[in-house]
């Protein structure tokens, strides 16, 4: 019974399965572009960090500048998406009353607290 290579190995797509942790890598590459910056930080610091070779880093990102732009997406979803949800989904509260704002200060006793007035 013949088979159908070709389908069965577009299926599966190019190459070996990814050996990484595609998140941790990209949280290792942030951690280079902070401390590095964007141009001094060499592919080879890179891979090194990210625990992997060339070839997988340009398979998986494409270049550098892919994966400077992923790094950001994975900081922004990690750091700011879970408090900037908090904030749009919280209730707005006014403005507290200007009024009630003077009266407790004139209210507020002149002397330390503790001592006799």
């Amino acid at each position: 019974m013949p088979t159908n290579r070709t389908s069965d190995a577009a299926a599966r797509g190019k190459g070996r399965p990814r050996a990484f942790d595609r998140g941790l890598a990209l949280h290792r590459a942030l951690e280079v572009f902070w401390q590095q910056g964007y141009a001094p930080a060499s592919v080879a610091s890179l891979c090194k960090a990210m625990k992997i070779n060339p070839p997988s880093l340009y398979a998986t990102f494409g270049n550098k500048a892919t994966l400077f732009l992923e790094a950001l997406r994975h900081y922004e979803q990690t750091y700011w998406e879970a408090p900037a949800q908090r904030f749009l989904a919280a209730p707005a509260t006014p403005p507290p009353d200007p009024h009630r704002a003077a009266w407790c200060v004139w209210r507020r006793p002149s002397y330390p607290p503790g001592s006799e007035a």
